[in-house]
């Protein structure tokens, strides 16, 4: 399945705004059963400085600073996606929530570096 997806983000000041700094997380992140086919961000007034980047959990990131002196600004998100369907779970081979929680606390499972961190409340 393709999906188009248009996101648009406006900032309206109350005052001149002589600089400002962003960080946006609109652009879609890559998996196994999704593909970013192409993805734009647009912004008025135009930055100055752009970066791209990932955040700790490696999702897209882009990072805008507009120098010149404005009183809103535009953002305009778009992307063509692919998306295929996930291969359904096995209820039945799944180990219940509980098991997993104390598998990741004592580090036995898998990934358990990577996953912990959300182990706990």
């Amino acid at each position: 399945m393709i999906y188009q997806i248009s996101h648009r983000t406006r900032f309206d000041y109350e005052q001149t705004v002589s600089i400002s700094h962003h960080v946006l997380h609109l652009t879609p992140r890559v998996e196994p059963h999704q593909s970013c086919q192409n993805s734009s961000i647009l912004v008025d007034p135009a930055p100055a400085l752009r970066s791209e980047g990932q955040d700790y959990f490696g999702n897209p990131v882009t990072r805008l600073m507009v120098q010149e002196p404005h009183r809103s600004l535009h953002i305009h998100a778009r992307a063509r996606i692919a998306v295929a369907p996930p291969e359904p779970v096995d209820l039945e081979r799944s180990p219940p929530w509980e098991r997993v929680a104390e598998d990741l606390r004592q580090g036995a499972a898998n990934g358990a570096l990577a996953v912990s961190e959300f182990a706990y409340d």
